[in-house]
């Protein structure tokens, strides 16, 4: 009987760094098969790095064998990343809004060679730091003409990923020195503190969970531009937030020519 297609996956992502996770290799010894030769040795290697708001997955699959491996699949996706939030929500999904060719596709992966499939995924300021879980799956239907399990293939394990604590808050032309701290009874009280220097010392902030405003308010400092003034923002998740969700703290001013929002600055808060 053909061995059972093992895939185990290992990915840790921080934001400031990147590491590596390899599976166990994917290996038949040709025992019951019609090829005598036929030996897969497939091992598959998945970096994933993060610039700012980007997060770059490089995935690598590697023909340890001593023969060639022709793997066929039935579109032109080869293969699937999938990322969840601690809730268990999807967040970000390959081949969403991608579109692939129907017509089946083959991959000959030399003895002792790899390819590599690249892709990058843009995250806005919803995606704060947290843990989030990594599905990565492989969607050969055949190797070397020897059908394999889909369940086997596409049920990849799921990976946590740490990310680092929320970079540093850029400065703008309104808003500088901006710090985030937080205090209660389980943290939930944040402290948003910084300069302002914005005109008529008037300037604006919105609290937004999981895209939708739940407050908007107008707030002054001491004195207008252009001179830079002390403010504090104090925002209480009890009163805000009545369902556990991405919280963001947006700060801005209105233009005086046209009534836009201006020198916004979105701020992670949960």
């Amino acid at each position: 009987m053909i061995k059972k297609v093992l895939f185990s996956l290992m990915l840790l992502f921080v934001l400031t760094s990147c590491n590596t996770g390899m599976n166990e290799p994917i290996n038949r010894d040709g025992q019951g098969t019609d090829n005598p030769n036929y030996d897969v040795d497939l091992s598959l290697q998945i970096d994933a790095q993060n610039e700012g708001n980007v997060t770059n997955f490089k995935i690598i699959l590697k023909n340890e064998a001593e023969t060639d491996a022709d793997l066929e699949f039935s579109s032109g996706q080869q293969f699937e990343i999938i990322v969840k939030n601690d809730r268990g929500e999807q967040v970000y999904q390959f081949s969403e809004g991608r579109v692939f060719t129907q017509a089946f596709q083959t991959l000959n992966i030399p003895a002792g060679e790899s390819v590599e499939w690249l892709d990058k995924w843009e995250h806005d300021e919803k995606i704060v730091s947290g843990n989030y879980e990594v599905d990565v799956k492989l969607l050969a239907i055949t190797v070397n003409e020897e059908t394999i399990d889909p369940f086997e293939l596409i049920k990849s394990n799921t990976i946590v990923i740490e990310k680092a604590d929320n970079a540093i808050i850029s400065d703008n032309n309104a808003f500088r020195n901006i710090e985030v701290s937080k205090s209660g009874v389980n943290g939930t009280i944040y402290r948003v503190s910084g300069e302002a220097r914005v005109f008529e010392a008037v300037y604006q902030y919105e609290v937004i969970v999981d895209g939708e405003v739940v407050l908007s308010k107008m707030e002054t400092v001491k004195e207008g531009a252009p001179t830079w003034s002390p403010f504090t923002i104090i925002v209480d998740f009890n009163e805000v937030a009545k369902t556990q969700g991405n919280v963001v703290l947006e700060l801005f001013v209105y233009s005086a020519n046209d009534g836009s929002k201006e020198n916004i600055i979105s701020i992670p808060l949960q």
